[in-house]
């Protein structure tokens, strides 16, 4: 586990490892035919190079990628960048347990805000604007899980539960009779992406 406590860090760019990885990944999803009908991608500058290395973006189908900041990863607020050691105390680790899943940092967000504002971005979005498709979503691991537990309707101790890693890709569907159906969950086919069908 990292020391230093992540969060947003919204300007820092993709290692050369993890471009590498981009590049590959798309390659791997246009290999394998999957097209998306439109697709939606964090203002965070590491994501929007994620997707610029996939190379998914061809001249005619620019204007069909939306940027948006509700997509960015969960804010620590005051604790980014801080040692966990400094911050995780017995006292901050027993109202972590507690609180959960609206525990908030200073200055940051809980898991309950970062599930709130990804559920309302693809309800806004997707749900309330197409009938049926195929949709890409790039974005940040903590604020993927924050939506899929609330979804699933598991427990807040999930969030870090559910494995999704830099490689990992997600396919859910959406039916409007169903709800929401977790079909499969961090196969190593992309870089910090979520895959949505609605029928």
């Amino acid at each position: 586990m990292n020391d230093v406590i992540g969060g947003r860090s919204s300007d820092l760019p993709l290692t050369s490892y993890g471009i590498e990885q981009a590049v590959a990944t798309g390659k791997a999803i246009r290999d394998s035919g999957m097209m998306f009908d439109k697709i939606f991608c964090s203002t965070a500058f590491r994501a929007r190079q994620t997707l610029d290395a996939m190379g998914l973006i061809t001249d005619s189908a620019a204007n069909a990628v939306v940027y948006s900041n509700r997509l960015e990863e969960l804010s620590q607020g005051a604790w980014e960048g801080k040692l966990r050691t400094e911050i995780y105390t017995p006292e901050i680790r027993h109202r972590l347990e507690c609180e959960n899943p609206f525990f908030c940092p200073p200055g940051g967000e809980s898991q309950h805000d970062v599930e709130i504002r990804m559920t309302d971005f693809i309800e806004q979005e997707i749900l309330n604007r197409y009938e049926k498709g195929e949709f890409l979503i790039v974005g940040h691991g903590v604020a993927f899980k924050c939506f899929l537990r609330g979804v699933l309707g598991s427990c807040a101790s999930m969030t870090h539960k559910l494995g999704m890693d830099n490689l990992g890709m997600t396919r859910l569907t959406y039916s409007g009779g169903m709800g929401w159906t977790l079909d499969w969950m961090n196969r190593h086919m992309a870089t910090m992406q979520l895959s949505v069908a609605v029928k």
